[in-house]
């Protein structure tokens, strides 16, 4: 060895400078991927990734096809990756946005079907219904699900044949798995489990959102797979209640508001216009609060540093700012009757603007807003000049 190697791992010489080690032979010498060394894959990977990326992705895709061809290999490693206790949902974040394609991998690796414990009696299904209600039961037909997830400790299809009837097997098995009801909706189904604990960490959803910033194939590489969107689909069944209500809450201000509208100024003025003026000033410090949150925390997940991570929630801020701003002003000077309308104006068009924003998430009505949407953002430079042309008329007559 040379005196600038010195102190240096095999793999760490292999991976440097013009090295012509063969890439898909890295993983004899890397101890993190040997069984019986007590080193923490994911730990290895990241610290691999930091010094050669494209040598870190090449080891990846090497440990996936032995993990294919060979059954055992596959449980090992992933042995070997639930030991990986120190920061793991940090250092998978991490990799998630510094090289995606290597934690794209990680998860296709922890990708397994579930072992049946009792195959002769309860065996993983074959078939399942994938029928699914909207949200909006009385605009929209029922289409077809496609995945059905769950989020829970098991990593085994278990059957217990001592117990009762409905205790044999965990009560999740008949949602995840709905049985045939003979009718179109009924296809082949794929059972899968993901070895990775607490993958529905809000740091790992987040380095998902941060892969759209990035490039577009990259990013439809990613949700094309399987696990990713099984990962977002069974996140989105637990915050859907709660995006629900905040869509109740954008329809409430914007009725409220609606209805101010066709009040005269005399009536403004009364004591009980204050009191439903409290409840929207409430929903806006709410608001507010929310996304300063949202924000804080993207910073401390080192998140904020990303191009446009925050922008929407910067303007959801603006658009909760905004409001409790034109409210204080109109109870500290209600005599300025230009200022104020031009302010609950901008208001009211800001609401509607964040309502239409928010129902895309509506399974049913989304991807027609997500179409729609789609098809105006081409014409942005169209809009960006007919704006200034109005504007420039505006400043003229």
């Amino acid at each position: 060895d040379s005196e600038e190697e010195d102190g240096k791992t095999p793999l760490d010489v292999a991976i440097s400078g013009d090295r012509r080690f063969p890439k898909d032979q890295l993983y004899l010498l890397a101890p993190f991927c040997t069984e019986g060394y007590d080193s923490e894959l994911m730990t290895g990977l990241v610290r691999m990734c930091q010094k050669n990326r494209p040598a870190a992705a090449e080891l990846i895709k090497s440990l996936c096809s032995q993990a294919a061809a060979d059954t055992s290999r596959r449980r090992q490693l992933v042995e070997q990756f639930k030991q990986s206790t120190t920061n793991l949902i940090d250092n998978f974040a991490q990799t998630m946005t510094s090289a995606p394609e290597v934690a794209l991998d990680i998860l296709d690796l922890l990708t397994d079907t579930p072992e049946a414990t009792a195959p002769e009696y309860h065996a993983l299904p074959s078939m399942s219904n994938f029928e699914e209600r909207t949200d909006l039961l009385l605009l929209f037909a029922p289409r077809i699900r496609l995945m059905h997830t769950v989020y829970a400790p098991d990593e085994l299809w278990e059957f217990f044949p001592a117990e009762s009837i409905g205790e044999k097997c965990p009560a999740w098995h008949a949602t995840f798995a709905p049985p045939p009801r003979g009718r179109l909706s009924d296809f082949e189904s794929n059972i899968k489990v993901v070895h990775f604990p607490n993958i529905l960490d809000i740091r790992i959803l987040h380095a998902l959102n941060t892969l759209s910033r990035g490039n577009s194939k990259l990013y439809e590489r990613a949700f094309s797979k399987d696990v990713v969107r099984a990962i977002v689909t069974c996140g989105w069944k637990f915050v859907r209640r709660t995006v629900y209500f905040s869509i109740f809450l954008d329809c409430f201000i914007v009725v409220i508001l609606s209805n101010w509208a066709f009040t005269t100024q005399a009536e403004k003025k009364f004591s009980e216009r204050f009191r439903t003026f409290s409840y929207i000033f409430g929903c806006c410090i709410l608001e507010l609060t929310v996304q300063l949150q949202t924000i804080i925390n993207s910073t401390r997940w080192g998140f904020a540093t990303l191009k446009g991570i925050i922008a929407s929630h910067l303007i959801e801020g603006f658009i909760s700012g905004s409001l409790a701003t034109y409210i204080i002003f109109f109870q500290i000077f209600p005599e300025e009757g230009e200022i104020n309308a031009i302010l609950f104006c901008l208001n009211v068009l800001l609401r509607w603007f964040k309502l239409a924003h928010t129902l895309r998430l509506v399974s049913g009505l989304g991807d027609k807003i997500l179409a729609i949407t789609s098809s105006v953002f081409p014409m942005s430079e169209f809009f960006l000049f007919a704006g200034l042309v109005w504007c420039a008329f505006l400043a003229a007559f």
